[in-house]
């Protein structure tokens, strides 16, 4: 479907006069996409970071972009450079946060509206084999343990946080040599050896096999995975029954988010992906950015009424 489709499926009703909600309504098939502001200065500077980065001179490069992005900071052609710089150094978070400066509203945007450079920075895939391989034998979602991966560490497997949670699924070393007893890995488990996918990924999927065999439901799953199994059970004598309301219930703002983030990210990696792990035909097949940077400012917006262009350039 089309963005002029999207919010189109029922008539909706009156209300009363300075009412906010329909305001808020159309603020729901908006997105904002950044205009591209770059010009030939800014693309020399690009034009030379990717030969510094050729060379591997990677944090040079990134210094080039900077510069670039004080006179162009929402510019698509120089976030998108600056993006594949930082995941070239493994900063798949930093990648993701450049990119969104052009594409604030990305997770709004249907798979055909994006190219594959862009989707693969807001949502990398890597490791799909010991993903799928590991997610058939715990009788799991392959997607939800990619969505699961995106918001535990965003796919960087050298991911270690303060709590001492280490790799993609962010694993801390008692839980990790838990699963590996109970599931018969005979494989050494340190902080070390948690930084490589293939353990790491085994050993995560089967907590989440333990956690989802216990409470049932995906939500209550990353839960458990975000804040403690204790908070679970906890939660479910306190809060509302309903699933949804139940999660907009959770009164950590922090583990409230994570799971609502799994949930999307689920959603979004079956969207984008098929089973192999690749793209799907349709993406990027009618991207916003060839569309905004081959027609006229005035009949984008008449064709694209639900995009708003943001044209700000720093001087």
């Amino acid at each position: 479907t089309s963005l002029r489709e999207r919010g189109q499926c029922q008539t909706v009703p009156n209300f009363p006069a300075g009412s906010l909600v329909p305001k808020a309504i159309a603020n729901l098939k908006m997105i904002t996409v950044a205009q591209e502001t770059s010009t030939a200065k800014e693309l020399a500077r690009a034009e030379k970071s990717e030969e510094l980065s050729t060379v591997g001179l990677f944090d040079w490069a990134i210094e080039e972009l900077q510069e670039a992005k004080k006179t162009a900071a929402n510019s698509p052609k120089i976030n998108l450079a600056l993006a594949k710089h930082y995941r070239f150094k493994g900063d798949n978070v930093g990648a993701l946060l450049a990119l969104a400066k052009s594409y604030p509203d990305y997770s709004q945007m249907n798979p055909e509206e994006m190219g594959t450079e862009e989707w693969s920075i807001f949502y990398p895939l890597t490791n799909w084999k010991e993903i799928k391989y590991w997610a058939k034998q715990r009788n799991l979602d392959v997607y939800q343990v990619a969505g699961l991966i995106r918001q535990e560490s965003v796919f960087d497997p050298r991911a270690k946080s303060g709590a001492n949670a280490y790799g993609l699924m962010q694993l801390v070393i008692p839980t990790a040599r838990m699963m590996a007893k109970k599931y018969g890995s005979a494989a050494t488990v340190d902080g070390n050896t948690l930084f490589q996918p293939a353990l790491n990924i085994e050993l995560g999927t089967a907590y989440m096999r333990d956690q989802l065999g216990k409470y049932g439901r995906i939500e209550y799953m990353a839960v458990a995975y975000n804040a403690g199994p204790g908070r679970v059970v906890q939660w479910r004598n306190s809060l509302p029954f309903e699933i949804d309301e139940y999660v907009e219930a959770i009164p950590f703002r922090e583990t409230r988010g994570y799971v609502q983030g799994v949930i999307r990210n689920a959603a979004q990696y079956r969207r984008l992906y098929d089973e192999n792990g690749n793209f799907k035909a349709n993406v990027g097949t009618r991207a916003l950015r060839g569309e905004i940077d081959a027609k006229p400012s005035e009949q984008f917006a008449a064709e694209f009424p639900e995009v708003i262009l943001v044209e700000k350039r720093s001087e």
